[in-house]
Protein backbone atom coordinates (compact mmCIF):
# COMPACT_ATOMS: atom_id res chain seq x y z
CA UNK A 1 0.00 0.00 0.00
CA UNK A 2 2.89 2.38 0.21
CA UNK A 3 3.62 2.31 -3.40
CA UNK A 4 2.47 4.58 -5.80
CA UNK A 5 0.91 3.53 -9.44
CA UNK A 6 4.29 4.43 -10.82
CA UNK A 7 6.73 2.59 -8.77
CA UNK A 8 3.95 -0.30 -8.28
CA UNK A 9 4.10 -0.80 -12.39
CA UNK A 10 8.20 -1.53 -11.88
CA UNK A 11 7.48 -3.31 -9.10
CA UNK A 12 5.46 -5.68 -11.41
CA UNK A 13 8.39 -6.02 -14.09
CA UNK A 14 10.89 -6.22 -11.15
CA UNK A 15 8.81 -9.64 -9.95
CA UNK A 16 8.81 -10.66 -13.18
CA UNK A 17 12.51 -10.11 -14.48
CA UNK A 18 13.42 -12.05 -11.38
CA UNK A 19 11.46 -14.79 -11.80
CA UNK A 20 9.02 -14.32 -8.87
CA UNK A 21 6.15 -14.70 -10.82
CA UNK A 22 3.37 -14.78 -8.42
CA UNK A 23 4.23 -11.79 -7.00
CA UNK A 24 4.29 -10.10 -10.42
CA UNK A 25 0.57 -11.40 -10.54
CA UNK A 26 -0.25 -10.37 -6.97
CA UNK A 27 1.42 -6.71 -7.57
CA UNK A 28 -1.01 -6.62 -10.90
CA UNK A 29 -3.77 -7.24 -8.79
CA UNK A 30 -3.15 -4.51 -6.35
CA UNK A 31 -2.14 -2.02 -9.75
CA UNK A 32 -5.41 -2.57 -11.60
CA UNK A 33 -7.28 -2.02 -8.31
CA UNK A 34 -6.18 1.29 -7.88
CA UNK A 35 -4.94 2.63 -10.96
CA UNK A 36 -7.58 4.67 -13.19
CA UNK A 37 -4.92 5.40 -15.88
CA UNK A 38 -3.81 3.77 -18.88
CA UNK A 39 -1.62 0.47 -18.35
CA UNK A 40 1.81 -0.14 -20.05
CA UNK A 41 2.22 -2.54 -22.22
CA UNK A 42 5.52 -3.88 -20.91
CA UNK A 43 3.35 -4.53 -17.44
CA UNK A 44 0.07 -6.18 -19.33
CA UNK A 45 2.66 -8.03 -21.12
CA UNK A 46 4.66 -9.17 -18.02
CA UNK A 47 1.65 -10.01 -15.80
CA UNK A 48 0.30 -12.83 -18.96
CA UNK A 49 3.99 -14.03 -19.33
CA UNK A 50 3.61 -14.73 -15.68
CA UNK A 51 0.18 -16.25 -15.49
CA UNK A 52 1.63 -18.88 -18.49
CA UNK A 53 4.85 -19.62 -16.64
CA UNK A 54 2.56 -20.88 -13.73
CA UNK A 55 0.04 -22.23 -15.89
CA UNK A 56 -2.82 -19.81 -15.52
CA UNK A 57 -3.22 -18.49 -18.80
CA UNK A 58 -6.82 -18.69 -19.35
CA UNK A 59 -7.64 -16.80 -16.25
CA UNK A 60 -5.53 -14.22 -16.79
CA UNK A 61 -6.50 -13.88 -20.31
CA UNK A 62 -10.22 -13.47 -18.94
CA UNK A 63 -9.13 -11.27 -16.51
CA UNK A 64 -7.49 -9.02 -18.97
CA UNK A 65 -10.83 -9.41 -21.43
CA UNK A 66 -13.17 -7.70 -18.56
CA UNK A 67 -10.61 -5.19 -18.25
CA UNK A 68 -11.37 -4.49 -21.81
CA UNK A 69 -8.01 -5.62 -22.95
CA UNK A 70 -8.18 -8.35 -25.69
CA UNK A 71 -11.33 -8.33 -27.48
CA UNK A 72 -9.84 -7.26 -30.63
CA UNK A 73 -5.92 -7.02 -31.91
CA UNK A 74 -4.71 -3.99 -30.44
CA UNK A 75 -1.98 -3.09 -32.13
CA UNK A 76 -0.68 -0.12 -29.66
CA UNK A 77 0.32 -3.06 -26.97
CA UNK A 78 2.36 -4.75 -29.20
CA UNK A 79 4.55 -6.76 -26.41
CA UNK A 80 0.78 -8.05 -24.97
CA UNK A 81 -0.23 -8.92 -28.20
CA UNK A 82 3.07 -11.30 -28.84
CA UNK A 83 2.34 -12.94 -25.63
CA UNK A 84 -1.26 -13.10 -25.80
CA UNK A 85 -0.92 -15.10 -29.02
CA UNK A 86 1.30 -17.92 -27.04
CA UNK A 87 -1.27 -17.54 -24.15
CA UNK A 88 -4.13 -18.58 -26.48
CA UNK A 89 -1.90 -21.46 -27.88
CA UNK A 90 -0.59 -22.65 -24.64
CA UNK A 91 -4.97 -22.73 -23.30
CA UNK A 92 -5.57 -24.69 -26.65
CA UNK A 93 -7.05 -22.20 -28.40
CA UNK A 94 -4.93 -22.56 -31.43
CA UNK A 95 -7.79 -21.84 -34.51
CA UNK A 96 -7.62 -18.32 -32.48
CA UNK A 97 -4.03 -17.95 -31.50
CA UNK A 98 -3.11 -18.24 -35.72
CA UNK A 99 -5.51 -15.35 -36.34
CA UNK A 100 -3.34 -13.56 -33.44
CA UNK A 101 -0.06 -14.25 -34.88
CA UNK A 102 -1.62 -13.44 -38.69
CA UNK A 103 -2.48 -10.11 -37.49
CA UNK A 104 0.86 -9.51 -36.09
CA UNK A 105 3.18 -10.50 -38.66
CA UNK A 106 0.10 -8.06 -40.89
CA UNK A 107 1.34 -5.23 -38.65
CA UNK A 108 4.70 -6.33 -37.41
CA UNK A 109 6.15 -7.40 -40.62
CA UNK A 110 9.70 -6.96 -39.42
CA UNK A 111 9.87 -8.40 -35.82
CA UNK A 112 11.60 -11.68 -35.53
CA UNK A 113 9.72 -12.49 -32.50
CA UNK A 114 6.31 -11.93 -34.65
CA UNK A 115 7.35 -14.14 -37.51
CA UNK A 116 8.69 -16.87 -35.41
CA UNK A 117 5.40 -17.09 -33.87
CA UNK A 118 3.65 -18.32 -36.60
CA UNK A 119 6.21 -20.23 -37.36
CA UNK A 120 6.24 -21.91 -34.00
CA UNK A 121 2.10 -22.47 -34.12
CA UNK A 122 3.01 -24.17 -37.08
CA UNK A 123 5.48 -26.20 -35.72
CA UNK A 124 3.44 -27.11 -32.56
CA UNK A 125 0.60 -28.34 -34.74
CA UNK A 126 2.59 -30.67 -37.21
CA UNK A 127 3.21 -28.45 -39.86
CA UNK A 128 7.28 -28.53 -39.84
CA UNK A 129 7.93 -27.71 -43.59
CA UNK A 130 5.30 -24.69 -43.78
CA UNK A 131 7.13 -23.93 -40.41
CA UNK A 132 10.55 -23.74 -41.40
CA UNK A 133 10.16 -20.83 -43.90
CA UNK A 134 9.05 -18.76 -41.39
CA UNK A 135 11.08 -19.34 -38.68
CA UNK A 136 13.82 -19.33 -41.37
CA UNK A 137 12.59 -15.53 -42.07
CA UNK A 138 12.63 -14.87 -38.24
CA UNK A 139 16.62 -15.96 -38.13
CA UNK A 140 17.51 -13.61 -40.83
CA UNK A 141 15.46 -10.53 -39.04
CA UNK A 142 17.46 -11.46 -35.55
CA UNK A 143 20.49 -13.84 -35.74
CA UNK A 144 20.49 -14.01 -32.31
CA UNK A 145 16.43 -14.93 -31.34
CA UNK A 146 16.98 -18.35 -29.45
CA UNK A 147 13.40 -19.39 -29.49
CA UNK A 148 13.81 -19.16 -33.54
CA UNK A 149 16.79 -20.76 -33.56
CA UNK A 150 15.18 -23.24 -30.73
CA UNK A 151 12.44 -24.40 -33.34
CA UNK A 152 14.20 -23.98 -36.54
CA UNK A 153 16.33 -27.01 -34.76
CA UNK A 154 13.02 -28.95 -33.40
CA UNK A 155 11.76 -28.52 -36.75
CA UNK A 156 14.70 -29.95 -38.52
CA UNK A 157 14.73 -33.05 -35.95
CA UNK A 158 11.05 -33.61 -37.17
CA UNK A 159 12.48 -33.79 -41.34
CA UNK A 160 15.54 -35.99 -40.32
CA UNK A 161 18.23 -33.46 -40.50
CA UNK A 162 19.74 -34.65 -37.19
CA UNK A 163 23.17 -32.34 -38.20
CA UNK A 164 21.38 -29.23 -38.64
CA UNK A 165 19.47 -29.58 -35.62
CA UNK A 166 22.05 -30.44 -33.07
CA UNK A 167 23.93 -27.21 -34.89
CA UNK A 168 20.97 -25.06 -34.05
CA UNK A 169 20.29 -25.98 -30.41
CA UNK A 170 24.02 -25.55 -29.70
CA UNK A 171 23.94 -21.94 -31.21
CA UNK A 172 21.08 -21.04 -29.30
CA UNK A 173 22.32 -22.84 -25.96
CA UNK A 174 24.69 -20.40 -26.48
CA UNK A 175 22.76 -16.99 -26.69
CA UNK A 176 22.34 -15.29 -23.78
CA UNK A 177 18.94 -14.47 -24.33
CA UNK A 178 15.97 -16.30 -22.10
CA UNK A 179 15.95 -19.64 -23.32
CA UNK A 180 14.65 -23.33 -21.24
CA UNK A 181 18.30 -24.74 -21.10
CA UNK A 182 17.11 -27.72 -19.48
CA UNK A 183 14.36 -28.99 -22.05
CA UNK A 184 17.18 -27.71 -24.92
CA UNK A 185 19.57 -29.80 -23.67
CA UNK A 186 17.25 -32.69 -23.50
CA UNK A 187 15.88 -32.03 -26.94
CA UNK A 188 19.80 -31.84 -27.88
CA UNK A 189 20.13 -34.95 -26.62
CA UNK A 190 17.90 -36.41 -28.21
CA UNK A 191 18.86 -35.14 -31.91
CA UNK A 192 22.24 -36.89 -30.84
CA UNK A 193 20.71 -40.13 -30.23
CA UNK A 194 19.12 -39.91 -33.29
CA UNK A 195 21.87 -39.39 -35.14
CA UNK A 196 23.42 -42.42 -33.94
CA UNK A 197 26.20 -40.23 -31.77
CA UNK A 198 24.87 -42.47 -28.33
CA UNK A 199 28.08 -41.46 -26.10
CA UNK A 200 27.45 -37.40 -26.82
CA UNK A 201 23.45 -37.52 -26.51
CA UNK A 202 23.43 -39.59 -23.24
CA UNK A 203 26.27 -37.29 -21.93
CA UNK A 204 23.59 -34.55 -22.96
CA UNK A 205 21.00 -36.22 -21.08
CA UNK A 206 23.17 -36.45 -18.05
CA UNK A 207 24.45 -32.76 -17.94
CA UNK A 208 20.59 -31.70 -17.07
CA UNK A 209 20.98 -30.13 -13.84
CA UNK A 210 19.98 -32.79 -10.79
CA UNK A 211 19.54 -33.39 -7.37
CA UNK A 212 22.00 -36.44 -6.93
CA UNK A 213 21.15 -36.29 -3.17
CA UNK A 214 17.17 -36.50 -4.37
CA UNK A 215 17.68 -39.30 -6.55
CA UNK A 216 19.75 -41.32 -4.34
CA UNK A 217 16.98 -41.11 -1.07
CA UNK A 218 14.23 -41.85 -3.32
CA UNK A 219 16.17 -44.79 -4.65
CA UNK A 220 16.96 -45.60 -0.99
CA UNK A 221 20.80 -44.85 -1.53
CA UNK A 222 21.69 -43.00 1.41
CA UNK A 223 23.93 -45.38 2.98
CA UNK A 224 26.21 -43.04 4.28
CA UNK A 225 26.30 -39.08 4.88
CA UNK A 226 26.99 -37.15 2.25
CA UNK A 227 27.54 -40.04 -0.34
CA UNK A 228 27.60 -39.05 -4.20
CA UNK A 229 26.51 -41.05 -6.85
CA UNK A 230 29.10 -40.91 -9.69
CA UNK A 231 28.03 -39.65 -12.81
CA UNK A 232 28.67 -41.74 -16.31
CA UNK A 233 30.34 -39.15 -18.12
CA UNK A 234 32.33 -36.95 -15.37
CA UNK A 235 35.51 -38.39 -17.33
CA UNK A 236 34.74 -37.44 -20.66
CA UNK A 237 38.06 -39.54 -21.71
CA UNK A 238 35.83 -43.14 -21.09
CA UNK A 239 34.25 -44.54 -23.88
CA UNK A 240 33.16 -47.41 -22.43
CA UNK A 241 31.80 -47.76 -19.07
CA UNK A 242 30.44 -50.56 -16.80
CA UNK A 243 26.71 -50.91 -15.65
CA UNK A 244 25.02 -48.35 -15.63
CA UNK A 245 21.90 -47.11 -13.33
CA UNK A 246 18.97 -45.09 -15.34
CA UNK A 247 16.49 -42.56 -13.81
CA UNK A 248 13.60 -42.22 -15.45
CA UNK A 249 12.39 -39.09 -14.37
CA UNK A 250 10.81 -37.84 -17.46
CA UNK A 251 6.82 -39.15 -18.91
CA UNK A 252 6.31 -42.39 -19.88
CA UNK A 253 6.49 -41.45 -23.98
CA UNK A 254 10.42 -40.40 -22.70
CA UNK A 255 11.32 -42.90 -20.84
CA UNK A 256 10.13 -45.86 -23.74
CA UNK A 257 12.21 -43.71 -26.58
CA UNK A 258 15.46 -43.35 -23.59
CA UNK A 259 15.43 -47.38 -22.93
CA UNK A 260 15.63 -47.89 -27.34
CA UNK A 261 18.73 -45.78 -26.54
CA UNK A 262 20.13 -47.31 -23.53
CA UNK A 263 20.10 -51.17 -25.56
CA UNK A 264 21.72 -49.49 -28.14
CA UNK A 265 24.49 -48.57 -26.04
CA UNK A 266 24.44 -52.41 -24.49
CA UNK A 267 24.82 -53.58 -28.15
CA UNK A 268 27.58 -50.86 -28.86
CA UNK A 269 29.38 -51.83 -25.69
CA UNK A 270 29.25 -48.21 -24.70
CA UNK A 271 27.41 -49.71 -21.40
CA UNK A 272 28.24 -53.53 -20.41
CA UNK A 273 24.91 -53.39 -18.71
CA UNK A 274 21.72 -51.53 -17.86
CA UNK A 275 18.82 -51.24 -15.01
CA UNK A 276 16.31 -48.77 -15.48
CA UNK A 277 14.18 -47.56 -12.55
CA UNK A 278 11.32 -46.64 -14.03
CA UNK A 279 7.18 -46.78 -13.35
CA UNK A 280 6.19 -50.46 -12.16
CA UNK A 281 3.26 -50.33 -15.30
CA UNK A 282 6.06 -50.15 -17.58
CA UNK A 283 8.32 -52.98 -16.40
CA UNK A 284 7.20 -55.68 -18.54
CA UNK A 285 6.67 -53.72 -21.42
CA UNK A 286 9.84 -52.31 -21.28
CA UNK A 287 11.10 -56.26 -20.39
CA UNK A 288 9.63 -57.16 -23.72
CA UNK A 289 10.93 -54.52 -25.84
CA UNK A 290 14.55 -54.34 -24.64
CA UNK A 291 15.20 -57.60 -22.97
CA UNK A 292 18.85 -56.27 -22.85
CA UNK A 293 18.09 -53.88 -19.94
CA UNK A 294 16.75 -54.59 -16.63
Amino acid sequence: GFLSDRWLSDYVMLCYRTRRFGDCLAAFDDLIQRNDLPIDDSVIAAYLSSAIRLECADEALRRLSDLGVGEEFNPAFQETELVRCLALFETDHIDQALRWAERLIEWFPTDSRAVNCMGSLYLHTDRPREALPLINQAIELDKENSSALYNRATASVLLGDFQSAISDYERAMALKQSLDHQRATYFLGVAYLRQGNLKAGFECYENRRINAFEIEAKLGLMSRDGIDTPRVFDNAEITSFGTVLVLAEQGLGDVILMTRYVEKAIESKIFQSAYICCDERLKNLLGSLYPTVK
